[in-house]
């Protein structure tokens, strides 16, 4: 990834979300005592989101832009290789892979705020747990009726955010017009220890083992989706692609590892030499 922020980027701008609730005194700090529900509810949320956890994302990315220079130059060798035209829907139909998704990437910053406020007012909110309190028996003491279920919000809203993230970025990347396929481990969102402990559940319905490989003097886990033939649709050459010659041995080489394929081979409009 070229953007260091992944994932953080939404978590980020939940986090200022739920700052302005506490201050408009949606909860936490506007709660009628101290150490209540609502505060520790929001305590615990905001913890999660500044932490900096191995996060379990594992992204193919993709551009809804077929022919686009900067595409060309920024991951095609400055326009001299092909862009693979793809049908993610049928790739994920064929997968048959439960925890597969299809994300369209999001850029406008409003809309991601407005999304997390949605997914926030379920701890701020008449019915949220972290607004119950507490109840007293009949026999006079009191006791906690929802220290549970406030952990469970606080989990699920979490959980809803962190299944959003992948699909939020930064207003500058906006030009790449992104789309991801994106698999997600089960570590529980709540988990502060052992998050990079292998546990073989985490990975139930993955599409594949796990593996790794190395890159830029790092250690990059990954898992394979495996494409099928009528999925890929085109093969579009770069600006800069080679001559006739090495068109014709792509195309060779469609035919041989793809014989029941319905390519078609055509060549970029742009004019960049």
């Amino acid at each position: 990834m070229n953007d260091y922020k992944e994932v953080s980027w939404f978590f980020d701008i939940a986090r200022g979300v739920l700052d302005e609730n506490v201050e408009q005194g949606s909860g936490g700090a506007g709660s009628t005592s101290a150490g209540s529900e609502c505060d520790i509810a929001v305590f615990k949320l905001r913890r999660m989101l500044e932490r900096e956890p191995f996060d379990h994302v594992y992204a193919a990315c993709f551009s809804r832009k077929e022919d686009d220079l900067s595409q060309w130059r920024g991951y095609a060798n400055d326009g001299r290789g092909v862009a693979i035209g793809i049908d993610l829907d049928a790739l994920c139909v064929k997968a048959n892979c439960p925890v597969l998704r299809r994300m369209c990437v999001k850029y406008d910053e409003e809309e991601q705020r407005r999304e997390s406020q949605r997914i926030l007012m379920s701890l701020f909110g008449p019915g949220s747990s972290g607004n119950s309190g507490s109840s007293t028996s009949s026999s006079g003491s009191s006791t906690s009726s929802s220290s549970s279920s406030s952990s469970g919000s606080v989990n699920r809203v979490f959980r809803q955010l962190a299944n959003l993230a992948p699909c939020y970025k930064n207003p500058a990347f906006a030009d790449e017009g992104e789309v991801r396929v994106v698999v997600r481990t089960r570590v529980p969102p709540d988990r502060e220890l052992d998050r990079a402990k292998f546990d073989k559940e985490w990975f139930a319905d993955f599409p594949g083992p796990v593996r790794f490989f190395e890159s830029c003097a790092g250690l990059v886990p990954f898992t394979t989706v495996r494409v099928p033939e009528c999925a890929l649709r085109i093969v579009r050459f770069g600006p800069k692609f080679g001559g006739y010659a090495n068109k014709a041995a792509i195309r060779l080489f469609c035919g041989k590892r793809l014989p029941k394929g319905r390519i078609e081979f055509v060549d970029s409009r742009a004019s960049y030499r």
